[in-house]
């Protein structure tokens, strides 16, 4: 009795076993499931965005946490200034109640003991002021008020830092791409000069070291193509990262440096 309990004990183990081994199985096939593929899009890619600086400044705003919890916190403050003014307001209520009742009979009149008449209709107005040391002080208000100001000002110093460094990050990429411009067409003189210096060396019109030097040249343009072509694209990831919610760089800036600025109105910079 007891081998053939051991042999039953052996079998279910034996049985755990195998099922867990493909409950397993199951559980990861089912977590991995079908190979990665990788599809190509179809037709043309979206065309850049054409961002200018106004843009880029109004696209920033959106984004920026700072400012936009800055204008929420102004928003809060003056709502509870209005709530504040209201508070000083007298409250004004009006309550209408109707008693109908049966007369008795007993009475000439017809009517009930306890009331006027048989149907009584009663209508009250009622204007309520709290005069306390806060409402003719107005401290509640005032507080308000300047919780408003300091918000508002807030609000005014996270937009002229916020738009600081939109700013710089939007010229920053104009001149990177200035200077990318400049190089690419450094290196491409250059490749072209040592290409015709190895042709001339062919034909015994060039010496070799001349040909030594124009590639020495070329190798120079070409490292400082390549140290443009780096500095652009620091700077549009830097510029993406501010005016984007998702990570884009799929965009261009419109180089206004030539263009003349308009100045604002001479009342503006006074104040």
């Amino acid at each position: 009795m007891q081998i053939f309990f051991r042999h039953c004990a052996i079998g279910l183990a034996a049985f755990a076993i195998a099922f867990s081994v493909q409950a397993w199985a199951a559980v990861q096939s089912a977590e991995t499931g079908p190979p990665i593929q990788l599809v190509q899009p179809q037709g043309p890619g979206a065309p850049p965005a054409v961002i200018t600086l106004q843009d880029a400044l109004d696209r920033a705003k959106k984004v920026d946490t700072q400012f936009q919890l800055a204008a929420a916190d102004a928003q809060i403050a003056r709502e509870d200034r209005i709530q504040a003014k209201s508070s000083l307001l007298p409250s004004i209520g009006h309550t209408t109640t109707y008693m109908g009742t049966q007369g008795n009979g007993l009475l000439p009149s017809g009517r009930y003991v306890t009331n006027d008449g048989v149907h009584v209709y009663r209508s009250w107005a009622t204007l309520h002021q709290e005069l306390t040391p806060n409402t003719v002080l107005l401290t509640g208000y005032r507080r308000a008020q300047v919780s408003e100001v300091l918000a508002m000002a807030k609000v005014e110093i996270a937009q002229r830092g916020l738009g600081l460094t939109v700013t710089r990050n939007y010229y920053a990429l104009v001149t990177a791409q200035r200077k990318y411009g400049t190089a690419q067409q450094s290196v491409q003189q250059a490749m072209r000069f040592f290409d015709i210096s190895q042709q001339g060396e062919r034909l015994g019109q060039v010496a070799h070291s001349d040909v030594v030097k124009a590639e020495l040249q070329y190798q120079q343009q070409k490292q400082n193509y390549d140290e443009a072509t780096l500095v652009m694209e620091n700077s549009r990831l830097g510029l993406a990262v501010l005016i984007f919610p998702m990570l884009n760089e799929n965009f261009t800036v419109v180089d206004d440096l030539n263009s003349a600025q308009t100045l604002p109105p001479f009342p503006d910079i006074q104040t």
